[in-house]
């Protein structure tokens, strides 16, 4: 895991190792001081790229205490 200032942002970078398909993925969280988050996700799917065609679904899912939906 990674993390650094840039701009008005915070950004967060983990990358992760799939074994069961020889891929890697990076995921890149950027925070801004309004409450705003940008999600990015980089997926290399390795060698065996030819053996499994195609790409696992990624996705986030929060769950936040309610007092955060505000604006």
């Amino acid at each position: 895991m990674k993390h650094y200032e840039e701009g008005n942002a915070h950004v967060v970078m983990i990358q992760a190792a799939l074994p069961a398909v020889g891929a890697t993925i990076e995921t890149q969280f950027r925070v801004y001081g309004d409450g705003k988050i940008d999600i990015s996700y980089t997926y290399s799917p390795g060698e065996n790229a030819d053996t499994y065609p195609f790409m696992p679904r990624v996705g986030t899912q929060w769950v936040l205490a309610p007092v955060l939906d505000r604006f």
